[in-house]
């Protein structure tokens, strides 16, 4: 078997530099849009309404952009969501206006959604949630992608695993604590054709992240609305042989996804 995922390097989320403001809605002062810049989910950037807009400002000459993706979001399954770009802070006659899928949940955690599009050259964007949320509304990160690549996995499908972080410590007597952290990560593993080609862009795609440091965009299916916030798993990579047919293999786990929803319930 064979099939297709998609990648953005850590390079090309460039959410991390943009100037977040919030010029729709009631912004919460103890969650503020410059927690959009972060990588901590549990830190999300929220609103004290149900609907409301956020404003990314990319600078005098910003880069087009290809894609964008919700992570860690609380909105409703098919809540009315825009991203939408213009060079007018106001967004006076706007430029690029796509609509972002609100999937359901999954076993009462959000499902991360992404829209590819166009390249797209605009200094300002807004996620603009239009209609009603069930609650204030709350994103995790906005990932604002210059660009996606995909790679080719082959033989197996691509295998998913999970892992409930925990902190781990023990008293002055010598007694374990472990303390739930209450989260869960998802984590997946394939293998890639081990041409010179395929190694290249493996290799770019490790280097950019600095090995398991940073965080990126990942899909694993390049039809299904679902996406990951990930980093690589492991400090190295593996070459595996078989029967003359060379693939590398790729380990991944998602960086973070926020505090558990509903306790107990997942």
């Amino acid at each position: 078997m064979a099939g297709y995922i998609r990648y953005a390097k850590f390079s090309q989320d460039v959410s991390r530099t943009a100037v977040w403001s919030v010029t729709g809605g009631t912004e919460d002062p103890g969650y503020l849009a410059a927690n959009l810049n972060g990588y901590d989910l549990t830190a999300p950037a929220k609103l004290l309404t149900t609907t409301g807009k956020w404003r990314a400002d990319l600078s005098a000459s910003p880069p087009a952009l290809v894609g964008v993706a919700l992570v860690h979001c609380n909105l409703l399954a098919g809540l009315d969501v825009h991203l939408q770009g213009d060079n007018d802070a106001a967004f006076g006659s706007i430029d690029l206006d796509v609509t972002i899928t609100i999937p359901a949940l999954a076993n009462n955690w959000p499902v991360n959604p992404y829209v590819i599009f166009a390249a797209t050259t605009c200094r300002y964007w807004r996620l603009n949630v239009v209609g009603a949320n069930t609650v204030a509304v709350s994103i995790g990160h906005i990932a604002l992608l210059t660009a996606v690549q995909s790679m080719a996995w082959a033989g197996q499908e691509l295998t998913w695993g999970d892992v409930i972080p925990t902190w781990d410590d023990e008293t002055e007597i010598s007694v374990p604590m472990n303390l739930d952290l209450l989260t869960r990560l998802r984590a997946c593993r394939f293998e890639t054709v081990g041409d010179a080609t395929a190694q290249a862009a493996l290799d770019d795609w490790w280097f950019d992240a600095r090995g398991i440091n940073y965080p990126f965009w990942f899909a694993p299916s390049v039809s299904v609305n679902e996406c990951y916030w990930m980093t690589h798993a492991e400090k190295a990579k593996e070459v595996v042989a078989r029967l003359g047919f060379r693939t590398m293999q790729v380990k991944l786990k998602e960086f973070g996804r926020g505090m558990l929803p509903t306790p107990w319930l997942v």
